[in-house]
C-alpha cells in the first residue's frame, strides 16, 4: 500500500531545476510565502507523518463530533505540524467536478474532476500570547500545475469558545460558499480526518502503529519489547518519523457467510444474526474532561446463536 508523501515547494524547486545546493532555510526566506514557512517547519521537526488506512479514512469521516467543544481539538503528539497522508484516490476525497483554487497567490492550480486530495499538511497557528488559536490545513491534490508544481489548498479552522467542532468546521467551510456542495463535502471531511486522528491518538495504542523499513516489519510485528525499539530506532535514524494509523485486521467482510435455516420470530426478538460495523465513539476523558479519545468499536456479530438471514 502506498502512501502519499507531501512534497514541499522546496522539494519541487529542487526537482524542476536540478539546483540541490539551496538550504531549505534560504529557500523559505526568498519565498516569504506561508505555505513555505509552515514546510520549514514541519522539515525542521523531521517531517512526521501519519499513513491512514483506506478503510479506517471512511470511519474518521463519519464520526459525530457535535459533543466536543472546539477548544480542544489537537494535532497528534502536540507536534507543530504533521503530514496525514492517504493512499489512492480515496472516494471520499474525490472531486466529481473543478475546483480552483481562490484566496492568495500561493493557493496555486486546481483540483481538476477525477483528481483527489492525497496528502496534508496540518500546522498549528498561534496567538500573540504563544497559545494555539487555530490550525491550518494544506491540502496537496493529485493535479499538477501546468508547470508541474503540486495544486494546494489552504483551510484556516480556528478554535473559538462556545462552539463545537461541528460549529467550527461549519463556519469555516463557509468560507468556500462558492464552491459545489460535493467539493465543500470534501474539505469537510479534510477537516474531520485531521482531527480525529489527532484524537485517535489519544485512545487505543493498538490503532497506531509506528512506520518502520520494510524489511522490518515482520520482525516488528512479532518481536519482543528490546526488538521493537531497536528496529523503531533504525527507522527513525533513516528518516521515517511516521506511525500507520489502522490495520487490516480491523476490518470484517461486510456480510459473514450465510448458513441454516430462517427461524421464526417471537415478538421483538431478533430472529437473524447480522454483523454491526465497526465504528467510533468521542469521549471526553482526563481532569475536568479536558481530552479528547476515540474508542474503537470493533465489528461483532449480533445474536451469533441465530443464522443469518439468507439471500433470496
Amino acid at each position: 500500500m502506498l502512501f502519499t508523501p507531501w512534497q514541499t515547494d522546496h522539494d519541487e524547486y529542487k526537482h524542476s531545476t536540478g539546483d540541490r545546493k539551496m538550504p531549505i532555510e534560504v529557500f523559505t526566506k526568498e519565498r516569504g510565502q506561508d505555505r513555505t514557512v509552515i514546510e520549514l517547519e514541519w522539515h525542521q521537526a523531521r517531517r512526521p507523518y501519519y499513513n491512514v488506512h483506506p478503510a479506517l479514512v471512511s470511519k474518521l469521516c463519519e464520526v459525530n463530533l457535535d459533543a466536543i467543544p472546539s477548544d480542544l481539538m489537537e494535532i497528534p503528539d502536540n507536534l507543530p505540524v504533521v503530514n496525514i497522508r492517504l493512499a489512492d484516490n480515496h472516494p471520499d476525497f474525490a472531486f466529481r467536478e473543478d475546483m480552483f483554487c481562490e484566496g492568495n497567490d500561493w493557493e496555486q492550480g486546481h483540483f481538476a474532476k477525477g483528481s483527489a486530495v492525497t496528502s496534508i499538511l496540518m500546522s498549528a497557528a498561534y496567538n500573540n500570547a504563544g497559545s494555539v488559536k487555530g490550525y491550518s490545513f494544506l491540502l496537496n491534490g493529485s493535479t499538477p500545475t501546468s508547470d508541474g508544481r503540486s495544486s494546494i489548498l489552504v483551510l484556516f479552522a480556528l478554535k473559538a469558545e462556545g462552539l463545537t467542532v461541528e460549529e467550527v468546521f461549519a463556519q469555516t467551510i463557509r468560507m468556500y460558499k462558492k464552491t459545489s456542495p460535493d467539493s465543500r463535502r470534501i474539505l469537510r471531511n479534510v477537516l474531520r480526518l485531521c482531527v480525529t486522528v489527532g484524537f485517535l491518538r489519544n485512545g487505543d495504542d493498538e490503532l497506531i502503529t509506528p512506520d518502520v523499513l520494510s524489511k522490518d516489519r515482520q520482525r516488528h510485528a512479532t518481536g519482543n519489547e528490546h526488538d521493537r525499539q531497536t528496529i523503531e530506532d533504525r527507522a527513525r535514524r533513516r528518516g521515517k518519523l511516521g506511525w500507520n494509523v489502522g490495520n487490516d485486521a480491523m476490518f470484517l467482510p461486510d456480510s459473514p457467510a450465510p448458513g441454516g435455516h430462517t427461524p421464526i420470530s417471537k415478538g421483538g426478538e431478533l430472529s437473524h444474526a447480522h454483523l454491526r460495523k465497526g465504528h467510533f465513539h468521542a469521549v471526553r476523558f482526563g481532569p475536568g474532561r479536558s481530552k479528547v479519545k476515540l474508542m474503537w468499536f470493533r465489528p461483532t456479530t449480533v445474536r451469533p446463536d441465530k443464522p443469518f438471514k439468507v439471500s433470496s
